[in-house]
């Protein structure tokens, strides 16, 4: 099964999801197979402690599991650890990953996983628009596009979530993707959306 990233800013939202997730699985709080990890700060030891779960035989008939209740403090080398686990998971096996905001992870985890993001409910399985028509226009029809749409904010979630997907679909090498990611802290950090925008327009790759 392929990992999960639960976007919430609310904790009780993000944990409910979470066990909404492992419930459809059939996994319960006291299976053995669960490692629930709950510390404020992931790091490479409790990566190993993860991979060493996964790779043991269940003890019942669901998959091994685990579960980050709080990934908003992992450090940038326990999420580089954890990279080859996401990419390829043991069968059956249930990861998933809580954060208050995406970009708390490196986009290199991000690509690995399908991202389910309550703030904006949209998940990197799905493409807003075409972002390949985008990605084919000149700089300046680029910034047109960007005058001629009146919610700005929501175009900047979409455009993440379709770039996102180009990733995960091996379509592109991610790079772009941190670029994005920065422009979510620069737009939490009340920056012009639409000078961001057209930072990005201009960053945008072409074919």
């Amino acid at each position: 099964m392929q990992p999960k990233i639960i976007v919430s800013q609310n904790p009780e939202e993000r944990s409910l999801k979470i066990w909404q997730v492992l419930e459809e699985s059939k996994i319960k709080e006291n299976n053995p197979d669960l490692l629930l990890i709950e510390d404020e700060k992931i790091s490479i030891k409790i990566v190993k402690e993860i991979v060493k779960h996964l790779s043991t035989k269940p003890f019942g008939k669901t998959g091994k599991s685990v579960v980050i209740l709080n990934g908003n403090d992992i450090s940038l080398d326990a999420q580089n650890a954890l990279l080859k686990t996401l990419e390829e998971p043991p069968e059956d096996a249930v990861i998933l990953i809580g954060v208050d905001a995406e970009n708390k992870l490196l986009s290199t985890i991000l690509s690995r996983c399908l991202v389910l993001n309550y703030q904006s409910r949209i998940t990197n399985n799905e493409s807003a628009f075409d972002i390949d028509d985008l990605i084919n226009k000149s700089v300046e029809e680029r910034f047109e596009v960007i005058e001629k749409t009146d919610d700005k904010q929501k175009f900047l979630k979409d455009l993440t979530a379709s770039y996102r997907a180009k990733t995960l679909k091996g379509e592109s090498d991610g790079k772009f993707l941190e670029e994005l990611l920065n422009a979510e802290i620069w737009n939490e950090s009340n920056v012009n959306i639409r000078t961001i925008l057209e930072y990005l327009m201009l960053k945008l790759p072409s074919d």
